[in-house]
């Protein structure tokens, strides 16, 4: 258990950046497969994000087609920084998805609505060069004009940022 205790420290200890920069990209993951060569996809993938001292997150799921997964906003997150354990819930598609688990070195384990899951960080993904990985407001300006994902208008109220149009 010593993993998840080193990752989750270090992830929410690291001083906030400066010069603007109010947002940390803690992480993508994902455990997406296709079985039929890539053009159907199941799984999921899970961006993660610390501003000040709450976690934030978007969560697709892959279910059919690949490409352009529905994809919606992590709520109610609870992260344990001594024990690495990770609790939110999303809705997609008018579908509650309860996630419970931890966030330990290199992955994230648990369940999703009871379903047993391990997403792995893809460490090729999107780095903190990306603009919308840099402040909150490029944040909530990037995603909530994205269609795909629900409820990013309403983070961004919640949290007092402005940004982007209101799809919710």
């Amino acid at each position: 258990m010593i993993r998840p205790v080193v990752l989750t420290t270090l992830l929410l200890l690291q001083p906030i950046a400066t010069s603007g920069q109010d947002l940390q990209h803690v992480g993508d993951f994902h455990n997406v497969s296709s079985q039929d060569g890539g053009e159907h996809c199941a799984g999921y993938s899970l961006g993660l994000w610390k501003y000040h001292d709450q976690i934030v997150g978007l969560l697709d799921v892959h279910e059919g087609l690949c490409g352009d997964p529905p994809c919606g906003v992590i709520r109610d997150v609870k992260l344990d920084s001594k024990t690495g354990q990770l609790q939110f819930w999303s809705s997609i598609n008018d579908q509650k998805i309860q996630f419970e688990g931890a966030l330990t070195h290199g992955a994230i384990e648990g369940a999703f609505n009871g379903e047993r899951a391990r997403l792995a960080l893809d460490r090729g993904r999107m780095s903190s060069s990306f603009e919308p990985n840099r402040s909150i407001v490029a944040w909530c300006t990037f995603w909530s004009s994205v269609p795909r994902c629900g409820g990013v208008q309403e983070l961004c109220r919640s949290i007092n940022v402005p940004g982007g149009k209101s799809r919710d």
